[in-house]
């Protein structure tokens, strides 16, 4: 994925709590791309991933509501509506994703039969978040 542009550089550096915020609001948009995706709808998507057992760790909505505040300071994510939203309170300002196009890439070489991309970040996610990733796609 060394093609994606200048921003995919920074993806390598993500912990887990980011890709899965950046996967859960990727998933929001591509099944419902009417709706606008929000910080509120992707918590909601990874909580019922802790749920169903796919992440050991104990659902945390301050550790992703951290990780939204570090992808926007590292423009991988912006809020649209302005300023004005944007002091509003960011759980339901509809907000897009600058590297979506990326993550799609990304979760496309997970499904891949053949030699994996060594620049894959997704590939360190838990095998049940690689699982979510990938039945994300298939849903499409």
């Amino acid at each position: 994925c060394a093609e994606g542009g200048p921003r995919a550089p920074l993806l390598a550096g993500l912990a887990e709590a980011e890709h899965l915020l950046m996967l859960a609001l990727l998933r929001r948009q591509r099944r419902s791309p009417s709706a606008m995706a929000t910080l509120g709808a992707a918590l909601h998507e990874l909580q019922l991933l802790h749920e169903a057992g796919g992440i050991v760790t104990a659902f945390s909505a301050d550790r992703y509501c951290a990780a939204f505040d570090r992808l926007l300071q590292a423009r991988l994510l912006e809020l649209r509506g302005g300023a004005a939203a944007a002091e509003s309170g960011r759980l339901y300002v509809p907000c897009r994703s600058l590297v979506g196009h990326l993550y799609v890439q990304l979760a496309q070489d997970l499904q891949s039969s053949g030699a994996p991309a060594l620049s894959n970040p997704l590939r360190g996610l838990p095998q049940a978040a690689q699982q979510w990733v990938v039945r994300q796609l298939a849903e499409q």
